[in-house]
């Protein structure tokens, strides 16, 4: 419980410098890797958007963002699929 508690102090803290320093890259960043970590990979999407629009060439930044992307589109850094379905005879759902 006090993890989750922790994680959820961190999560609003966040959230609060991104209100306060909205031309701050750094602090869309740090916002998205606790995003990453929490799984709102969406939103961690979203906050590395921002942090590459305010510093275009961000090594770090765009590194995290096209990990995000490829876990968002089930796609792993070789090109495979991360999830795979199994066929079906019969096609999918037919038995």
């Amino acid at each position: 419980m006090r993890a989750v508690q922790e994680r959820k102090r961190e999560q609003d803290a966040a959230w609060q410098r991104r209100w306060e320093h909205p031309a701050d890259p750094e602090v869309y960043y740090a916002l998205a890797r606790i995003q990453t970590r929490a799984g709102n990979l969406a939103s961690a999407e979203h906050q590395l958007q921002r942090a590459v629009a305010l510093r275009p060439a961000w090594p770090e930044a765009t590194r995290l963002q096209g990990r995000v992307r490829r876990l968002l589109d089930g796609i792993d850094a070789d090109g495979s699929r991360l999830v795979q379905f199994a066929e079906t005879p019969g096609g999918v759902g037919n038995p």
